[in-house]
């Protein structure tokens, strides 16, 4: 089945840099436009022939977010906020792949292993405007519904996909299981936040059930596309890279510098990231706490850095241009952009290097 993805593509100082959001994983750099576009194409159809060899539901394009696209590149007058990053549509399917490499090992000597089968414990609990399901066992596999039926349904395939997911990668499945009483004890110990709890608030009941899956033997499948997630991952990170400008700083002497940070709120709090210091992010009650904290872990940053190699690393976004980066990363999440409530706040540090260099 093929299907129309939206394609980011965007000039680096050294290459193209382009992937499709909603295949994080096909992120590849080229020398061209043209040759960025190919590869993410060629890095799709391989993504889709692997889901479908396994037997998995298709990952769904969403063309729609095209407009959301050109959108994130906008300021809020309308105008383009990075003339270096274009968006194209193109139609993929599995069939665009190249051809799998022939087999090793002529097929059919031996039976398939037959499927394994586990049972586990599923509570389900009922909170003021939702239902949700959790699995004490495998913490973190977890299911929200309007109704009871439809988190059943999630969690069938949550579970499946998490338990796979662990015979795919060779690990252990926990051999000792909760029965339906313990779980219901697990469940009551826990401590549910009101604005964290996966249920949206405090739950009034719930119930233990247990579920029963059938698992394939492991599928070296999901171990390409894990190795494909985490080349493009390294990909992407590389191509930031060469963008980043350092400055040596001479030991004993200063330096200082602002840089823009996306402000949001979120569920109470205001969290904060600068788009040039990749994992530089800070939280706090107010803009104010949340600027002091943000302003430590740049400086931590920066430390880092002049121990390292004696340099820091420049701030390299304008304001509008950190906002268009977060509008796109919003993307990736398959979330509506731009964010209404993201502003940017320049941070100014000053860091003085100690007087004896630290770098090698």
């Amino acid at each position: 089945m093929r299907q129309t993805f939206a394609i980011v593509v965007e000039r680096g100082p050294e290459s193209y840099g382009a992937y499709a959001p909603d295949l994080p994983a096909s992120f590849v750099t080229a020398e061209t436009f043209d040759g960025a576009v190919r590869a993410v194409v060629e890095s799709l159809a391989l993504q889709l022939r692997l889901y479908a060899e396994m037997g998995d539901r298709l990952p769904d394009a969403r063309p729609e977010t095209a407009p959301g696209l050109e959108r994130a590149a906008l300021t809020p007058t309308g105008a383009p906020a990075d003339p270096n990053v274009h968006f194209v549509l193109r139609e993929v399917g599995p069939e665009d792949a190249p051809p799998p490499p022939a087999p090793t090992q002529p097929a059919g000597d031996e039976p398939p292993p037959p499927p394994r089968r586990e049972t586990f414990v599923i509570v389900f609990g009922k909170g003021p405007n939702n239902f949700g399901g959790h699995l004490p066992d495998l913490p973190g596999c977890i299911a929200i519904g309007h109704t009871l039926a439809e988190v059943r349904e999630e969690m069938r395939v949550a579970l499946r996909r998490f338990a796979q997911g662990m015979v795919d990668e060779d690990e252990e499945i926990p051999e000792r299981r909760l029965s339906p009483k313990e779980a219901l004890v697990d469940y009551a110990e826990s401590v549910w936040d009101d604005e964290e709890s996966w249920l949206g608030g405090e739950t009034v009941g719930a119930i233990a059930e247990p579920m029963t899956v059938d698992l394939q033997p492991p599928r070296p499948q999901t171990r390409r596309l894990t190795a494909m997630f985490r080349a493009g991952l390294k990909r992407r990170r590389e191509f930031e890279e060469t963008a980043v400008q350092r400055l040596p700083v001479a030991p004993g002497s200063s330096w200082s510098g602002s840089y823009a940070a996306i402000f949001d709120e979120l569920l109470g709090e205001i969290h904060a990231e600068v788009p040039d210091l990749p994992d530089c992010r800070a939280r706090g009650d107010t803009a104010e706490e949340t600027t002091r904290n943000l302003r430590a872990r740049i400086l931590s940053i920066l430390h880092e850095s002049l121990e390292k190699d004696g340099a820091v690393p420049l701030p390299r976004r304008s304001a509008t241009r950190a906002l268009a980066h977060h509008n796109r990363r919003l993307v990736d999440f398959g979330l509506e952009v731009p964010d209404p409530k993201a502003t940017v706040r320049w941070v100014a540090v000053e860091l003085k290097a100690p007087a004896i260099a630290c770098a090698s």
